[in-house]
């Protein structure tokens, strides 16, 4: 059967450059994982490797998310004559190849051998525990999105629409595609967490040796699972594409069902358009606020050790920044809000001033989260950082030429601090 004529670019599901950056990455945040292991404490390693296992897996379910439940111009691949069967194998590749970029954090971690020696066996556990946290965490993953695209295609029960709230938090004809990925990280901790148990307990019995083959079993299983889930959902692919572009382009439900935002983020003093700014924002992202912290909870369970008064007002500033930034999402998600603010208060100020006002109380809650670290530091330096950052992105709202680069440039910020906040303690104070 011949292949159908699809211009390349619309066919590769990631980018060439972001698998590289990706890799990168990977072995950038391998090297600072293997020297955190190597000197942590020598009773610490096993809990300290499955906290670097679950760092390590946290950012692939998301990624997966996006690219497995709608691949790129998969409307446009269908209409040029590509079948629905392609596409989907063509996601699943892409999924592997984000996956497989993610693998150099284990081998990175053995870079530390360089530098401790004499820590190489628990660097070799650490390396597999790491690595079978990713591979299980993605691959688990990649099937479980799998099995629930298959499972949508005939219809979702209304126990699953329930669990969507109503529409509130996502499309109710996809309940399944959003629980999947947490629940592929949690299953895929499973032997990571086992390992780390017999590590504790009795090193012995988790030699270099019988750690590889550990990750070499998950990997094959979550691999096995993988190919099976793929199997099964080619005869439905078609129809599962269609209900999820179906109900991705769809209101997610009636507005008299949908979560109204709270008073201290709506008052608006007689002004419509920060009361509809505020409502979009809700709707649209229900779950920021909670992401926000679970990020920092992430950096305050990773670090043991006291955190640097650098490190306290790096993640000050970051947090600052990517919390008042973030209403820059919703323009660029939601693009027909601006329009719809100037109808409700016609003049030229009326969306600017809508977005600043709704950016300066999204920071109020982000601005309690500089606890963490001012509770191992100074709480001064910490907040007053964390207001400047506040401060800088309240101010770029009212640069165009700045606002399409910051929400990116704030995320990379905050990922750095806490980077910093989870490993710089352990580099910082070993060193001293």
């Amino acid at each position: 059967m011949p292949q159908p004529n699809v211009h390349p670019q619309l066919v590769r599901p990631v980018p060439a450059l972001l698998v590289w950056l990706w890799t990168v990455t990977a072995l950038v945040f391998g090297l600072a994982f293997g020297y955190a292991l190597i000197r942590a404490p020598i009773a610490l390693r096993p809990d300290r490797a499955l906290l670097l296992g679950a760092a390590a897996a946290f950012p692939l379910p998301i990624a997966l998310l996006t690219l497995l439940i709608a691949p790129p111009h998969a409307q446009v691949r269908r209409m040029l004559g590509e079948p629905a069967t392609s596409i989907a194998r063509h996601a699943v590749s892409g999924a592997t190849a984000l996956l497989e970029a993610s693998l150099p954090v284990p081998l990175g971690m053995l870079a530390a051998l360089l530098v401790s020696p004499e820590g190489s066996d628990d660097l070799l556990r650490g390396g597999c525990v790491v690595g079978t946290a990713v591979a299980g965490g993605g691959l688990t993953a990649i099937g479980l999105l799998l099995a629930s695209t298959r499972h949508i295609a005939g219809g979702v029960s209304a126990a699953w629409k329930g669990m969507t709230g109503g529409g509130a938090f996502g499309p109710a004809e996809t309940a399944p595609l959003l629980y999947a990925p947490a629940l592929g990280f949690v299953i895929g901790l499973i032997p990571a967490a086992l390992m780390v148990a017999v590590w504790a307990a009795r090193p012995a019995l988790l030699s270099p040796v019988a750690a590889a083959a550990v990750f070499g079993f998950v990997a094959l299983v979550a691999a096995g699972f993988v190919m099976e889930q793929f199997r099964r959902l080619l005869p439905v692919a078609h129809a599962a594409q269609l209900v999820v572009e179906e109900a991705l382009a769809t209101p997610f439900a009636p507005s008299e069902h949908l979560a109204e935002p709270p008073r201290w983020m709506a008052a608006s003093g007689g002004d419509p358009g920060l009361h509809f700014v505020a409502r979009a924002w809700v709707r649209r992202f229900p779950a920021s606020l909670l992401a926000l912290v679970g990020l920092v909870a992430v950096a305050a369970a990773v670090s043991h050790a006291p955190v640097p008064m650098a490190v306290a007002v790096l993640v000050g500033l970051a947090v600052g920044l990517y919390a008042s930034a973030r209403v820059l999402d919703l323009e660029r998600h939601v693009p027909q809000v601006t329009a719809t603010v100037s109808w409700l208060a016609p003049r030229a100020s009326a969306s600017p001033d809508a977005e600043r006002r709704l950016s300066a109380r999204l920071a109020l809650p982000a601005l309690a989260l500089v606890i963490y670290p001012a509770l191992h530091g100074s709480w001064l330096p910490t907040l007053v950082a964390g207001a400047c950052g506040v401060a800088i992105g309240w101010l770029v709202l009212g640069v165009p030429a700045l606002r399409r680069s910051v929400p990116w440039a704030s995320g990379a910020l905050l990922a750095l601090a806490l980077l910093a906040a989870a490993v710089g303690p352990t580099i910082l104070g070993e060193a001293r």
